[in-house]
């Protein structure tokens, strides 16, 4: 029987995407994360991620806790975060989920490939992920996803610090001549 808060998303744009080192979190853990922004007109995915959200609130449940006012990490790209302020530009029209793993996810291409070089994949990439939902206790209680695997669909523009591609290196830079020597900046 398959595990029914595990889903694989459609299509979402990686932004925030820590797939190939754990980074810090605020708590000293080391975790590997993404946000995921998953377009409203996916109604398959949304529908998806409600049914994996109702399975963990279930699965809570069954251990005697009540589910009720559960927080969730999937918010309104359109609306305001949850600590305040707008969310970027790029999130208009989608959800917004962060979803995080102690464990490295499973980085494919969509031949299911593993995907190793990181120049390969950067915030601003468009993909599918694995993701299960799970309820949370700690100071506070909520709904979460844990990030299990990442599949590459293509390239996007970058978010935040850009990628360098081989036509950034075609402009009309001219080159030193055979006779010229480099200098050296630090000399």
């Amino acid at each position: 029987m398959a595990n029914k808060t595990q889903m694989t998303t459609g299509k979402v744009r990686f932004s925030y995407l820590n797939v190939f080192e754990p980074r810090e979190t605020q708590s000293g853990t080391l975790r590997y994360s993404a946000t995921l922004l998953i377009p409203k007109k996916d109604k398959k995915t949304v529908s998806k991620i409600n049914a994996a959200i109702a399975a963990a609130k279930e699965a809570y449940a069954t251990k005697g806790k009540n589910g009720n006012g559960l927080k969730s990490t999937l918010h309104d790209g359109d609306g305001d975060k949850p600590n305040g302020g707008d969310y970027p530009p790029e999130c208009r029209g989608h959800y917004v989920l962060t979803v995080s793993s102690k464990e490295q996810p499973a980085i494919v291409y969509p031949d299911k490939k593993p995907l190793t070089l990181k120049r390969e994949l950067w915030s601003g990439c468009y993909g599918r992920a694995v993701i299960q939902f799970y309820v949370f206790e700690g100071s506070n209680r909520g709904i979460t996803a844990g990030l299990l695997g990442v599949m590459k669909l293509y390239d996007g523009d970058p978010l935040g610090v850009g990628v360098a591609t081989d036509e950034d290196w075609d402009d009309d830079y001219d080159d030193l001549d055979d006779d010229e020597e480099m200098v050296d900046p630090l000399a």
